[in-house]
């Protein structure tokens, strides 16, 4: 069983990258945690939850508002997210400033 990081990475603009695939038999409860590198200029995220690694994510899969505005220095939690097997956390930025961190816990199905 997997805990602590699950994944981490800092994206390249106007990219769907995937951060974290919880695996074939498990379940995670995860928090996601992004912050603004920047301490000026304000990027456009869009996070989600979904099946299909590096795509656009459909309506039902966000977990934030689409193009929610993080400012300069702004970190942004989710806790307690809780995905099945398969699910991909997956984060979209209008620039290179977002890093992002997902911790959790893995379990057996």
């Amino acid at each position: 069983m997997a805990s602590g990081t699950l994944g981490t990475g800092n994206p390249a603009a106007s990219t769907w990258t995937s951060i974290y695939t919880v695996p074939a038999t498990k379940v995670a409860t995860m928090n996601i945690r992004l912050t603004n590198l920047s301490m000026t200029a304000a990027t456009l995220i869009r996070l989600a939850i979904g099946p299909a690694a590096g795509a656009p994510a459909s309506q039902g899969e966000y977990i934030e508002p689409v193009d929610y505005s993080m400012e300069g220095g702004e970190i942004l939690e989710d806790i307690g997210i809780v995905a099945g097997p398969g699910d991909i956390v997956k984060l979209f930025a209008s620039t290179t400033n977002i890093a992002i961190r997902v911790h959790g816990f893995e379990a057996i199905q």
